[in-house]
């Protein structure tokens, strides 16, 4: 989808416009957090809609910022973290490699 797009302006933009002052002022709890995660949600959407094979680079380049800006604020807490992190994400990629070799090996791809 493109800025200037038909999809985009008339559609997509409107719609989001809406929700998120829908959820900005509303009365329940956390309302502001729930506004600015419909946000970044609807950012992947308008990304992944273009071309979603760029969706986890963006979402690589994303956590690594907000990492990045956690250590810039709170240096001790992040690197308390940091290493539960990565095991886990680590932990995770042998699952999904697991889990995708299986697919493969079944002509799956």
């Amino acid at each position: 989808m493109i800025f200037s797009s038909f999809n985009f302006i008339f559609m997509f933009l409107p719609l989001v416009w809406v929700v998120f002052m829908v959820l900005k002022n509303t009365s329940f709890p956390h309302h502001y957090v729930y506004a600015k995660l419909f946000l970044v949600l609807s950012s992947l959407f308008f990304y992944a809609y273009w071309k979603i094979e760029y969706l986890p680079i963006l979402f690589s380049s994303i956590c690594v910022n907000y990492f990045l800006a956690l250590l810039i604020i709170n240096p001790k807490k992040v690197c308390d973290t940091l290493p539960s992190l990565f095991s886990s994400l680590l932990s995770y990629l042998a699952f999904s490699s697991q889990k995708a070799s299986k697919v493969l090996m079944r002509g799956g791809g």
